[in-house]
């Protein structure tokens, strides 16, 4: 028994001091020109899911919406919500852009200080007139997106909360590039706990119904903002920089264009199904829109993370090696996770929903799909913003929600609802090919987009498969599934990555 526990001890000594070495060569990858992996993890874990926390709230809330609520009723929350979320696009004008891009500029705290007091002020006075529209066109808005009357009140309030959300996000940020994890963390957490209780009381407990949802949204975001506030006081100066605001203005308003029609892109199918049905369609669109954040929220949590990494490697020599790197690989987790996402789609729905959100299916699937061509964007807006030539942005997003609306009038009239949907990601292919053959001539990193492409349209056939090898019996897909994926890992990957993870799986 002695020598069994003596053997049993030399062997957990052994196993923890291998664990001390990997993590120790772990961590050693930042420290190597080509290993930036420890590095963009920690930020991916950190600030990417810290940020990402809301956007699970959001699925998490999902059951108690669908066990309350009808798709019709949905339908109304979600119109409001982005439309209210359309409309402030115009307070934050793309300064949070020109805070990340000017902040390290400052050497002194104090001017720190007065950017993140100037900008919160700035939104401020920019959300009065706003309100003050809505308010006294709040009817003539409720009958142009088929909503009661009677629930046109909550315009304003929706407005409000997305006000306080945004000048919320700025404050955050302000901890984000502080690199103050633990405060980032806290009052993200703060939040999303408020906002999760109030919830939860409002519409199960004392049964507000819909108007329970916003008024829940205000309140949280309100608490929230005055437990930061008053826990940080000494972020605030009550002092106004023009100078310094029209520096970040002149910054920030060529891509606000990019922003506003990236922000119509989001919300225009809602409205377009809206124009060939009604608003129960509009429900069950946003059903799918929830279940898919399952794997919008993996890839928003990385983009927080992304975009100031990439930025800080940029006059690195091999960056642009990284960048495609990168790419690949992310591109083929996430393609990954939508497969398994289709492949267990019956289950989520039985999880998130019930038989009223049946007929949303069809629309998770294909907005999997959209997401993944969101995420292509993303990475080609990259050599823009690095040369500063964000415009270029703005005209492939321009002819994105063009082609999106287009062929979303026609296709919605041959196909249905769904329509909306295929012209999305049809919208997003169309931007992503026109950014990769601009940077060609301004500042070229060789992404492996037709494997991509190949990949995505390899994707479609197969939620094609799905669908109507799903109608007879589902285990039946499963080894088309596996073939799918081994396919995919042989197709984006290249001969040495594969043997290495050979190697690895072998040890």
């Amino acid at each position: 028994m002695f020598l069994l526990k003596k053997v049993l001890n030399l062997q957990l000594i052994h196993f923890f001091n291998n664990i001390k070495v990997e993590i120790f060569k772990f961590k050693n990858l930042s420290r190597k020109p080509n290993g930036y992996l420890y590095e963009i993890s920690r930020e991916i874990l950190i600030y990417g899911f810290g940020n990402g926390l809301s956007k699970f709230l959001t699925i998490f809330l999902t059951p108690i919406l669908t066990s309350v609520f009808s798709p019709y009723k949905l339908g109304i929350i979600d119109i409001i919500a982005s439309s209210s979320f359309l409309l402030t696009i115009f307070l934050s004008l793309n300064l949070e852009s020109s805070i990340q891009r000017y902040f390290y500029e400052l050497k002194d705290n104090i001017e720190k200080k007065i950017l993140i007091t100037t900008t919160i002020i700035f939104i401020l006075l920019l959300s009065i007139p706003l309100i003050l529209l809505v308010f006294i066109f709040k009817d003539q808005l409720s009958i142009l997106l088929s909503i009661n009357i009677n629930y046109s009140y909550l315009l304003i309030i929706s407005i409000i909360t997305v006000t306080l959300q945004l000048n919320y996000s700025i404050i955050l940020l302000y901890f984000r590039l502080l690199n103050q994890p633990i405060k980032y963390l806290s009052f993200n957490t703060l939040l999303i706990f408020l906002h999760f209780f109030l919830t939860t009381i409002f519409i199960l407990l004392l049964e507000w119904g819909v108007e329970g949802y916003f008024v829940a949204n205000i309140f949280s975001n309100l608490i929230a903002l005055i437990f930061i506030v008053i826990f940080n006081k000494n972020i605030f100066l009550l002092k106004i920089n023009f100078s310094l605001i029209i520096k970040c203005l002149k910054f920030a308003l060529p891509g606000f264009p990019s922003v506003l029609i990236s922000s119509c892109i989001l919300v225009a199918p809602r409205y377009l199904i809206l124009s060939y049905s009604n608003l129960n369609d509009v429900g069950l669109y946003a059903f799918a829109l929830k279940l898919s954040g399952l794997l919008s929220l993996i890839i928003y949590s990385f983009q927080m993370a992304w975009y100031p990494f990439s930025l800080k490697i940029m006059h690195n020599q091999d960056s642009k090696e990284i960048y495609n790197q990168v790419y690949r690989f992310t591109f083929l987790i996430l393609l990954v996770l939508a497969c398994i996402m289709v492949t267990t789609s019956q289950f989520l729905l039985n999880i998130f929903g019930n038989y009223q959100y049946k007929d949303s299916l069809p629309f998770f699937y294909f907005l999997l799909l959209a997401n993944l061509t969101g995420f292509q964007i993303h990475f080609f807006h990259l050599p823009f913003s690095i040369i500063e030539k964000t415009i270029f942005i703005s005209l492939s997003q321009l002819i994105n929600i063009i082609i999106l609306i287009i062929i979303g009038v026609i296709l919605i009239y041959i196909i249905g609802s769904i329509g909306a949907v295929i012209a999305l990601i049809i919208g997003n292919l169309s931007g992503v090919n026109i950014l990769y053959i601009l940077s060609k001539k301004f500042y070229f990193i060789k992404f492996d987009i037709h494997k991509i492409n190949y990949s995505l349209i390899g994707f479609f056939i197969y939620i094609l498969l799905f669908i109507y090898i799903s109608k007879y019996e589902i285990a039946y897909s499963y080894p088309f599934f596996l073939f799918f994926i081994s396919y995919l890992i042989i197709f984006l990957l290249e001969k040495n990555e594969i043997s290495k993870i050979l190697n690895k799986i072998k040890k």
